[in-house]
């Protein structure tokens, strides 16, 4: 949702119905509708696509890590995250934000 050329976020308590699904379903032919909030048994997982980039975007300054035994992960640098999540500017990713720019200080 777009207002004054910036995302406007919708938050909900942990007891609200719509915490942790999908606010309407998606249209495959936009790409901006996938944005969802998933409970997972791991925690919360944010699915961004319009902030967050296509494949295209980001591979080319991804880290090709193994995870937990699946070697060639490819990860999002750093850089890109934080650009993600700085703009715009949302409470909840605060702590995101503070530990991703204390890896950044530590490359």
């Amino acid at each position: 949702m777009e207002q004054n050329d910036e995302f406007r976020w919708e938050s909900f308590p942990e007891d609200h119905p719509l915490y942790g699904q999908r606010i309407t379903d998606p249209d495959p032919s936009d790409v901006t509708t996938f944005d969802s909030l998933f409970a997972t048994r791991h925690g919360e997982l944010d699915i961004v696509p319009l902030i967050a980039g296509t494949y295209n975007d980001l591979a080319p300054r991804a880290s090709r890590l193994t995870v937990q035994g699946v070697p060639d992960v490819l990860v999002s640098s750093v850089e890109d995250l934080l650009a993600r999540l700085i703009v715009p500017r949302r409470a909840k990713d605060a702590g995101r934000v503070r530990s991703l720019r204390h890896i950044q200080r530590t490359q």
